[in-house]
């Protein structure tokens, strides 16, 4: 089944929070241990994960229908459920979360 933009926006920010926590290890582990090895591992990791993260959300946050760059002030500031270059319609109604449940 292929993925709709939405499961790639929230694979996006799952890799850019596990680049966080890289991040933070890294600074945590290389001062407790005083080992400039650690955190360079580290934070190498942290580093390929938030570039993992910036390629999947700039590459898949994409209209499925016209192919345009969907808007990114939506992510953070609500949800839109249609295109707003061509109208296609993003998500199904069974897309839909219960509220109540948030």
């Amino acid at each position: 089944m292929k993925k709709t933009v939405y499961e790639w926006r929230r694979l996006s920010y799952r890799l850019l929070i596990v680049s966080c926590i890289l991040f933070a290890a890294a600074c945590w582990l290389g001062y407790e241990l005083d080992s400039m090895i650690c955190f360079y591992i580290l934070a190498a990791g942290g580093f390929l994960f938030m570039l993992a993260s910036a390629i999947v959300y700039y590459e898949f946050w994409r209209c499925p229908k016209c192919d345009a760059k969907l808007p990114n002030e939506s992510a953070f500031f609500g949800e839109f459920n249609c295109c707003p270059y061509c109208g296609y319609k993003l998500r199904n109604d069974h897309d839909q979360v219960d509220p109540n449940l948030l």
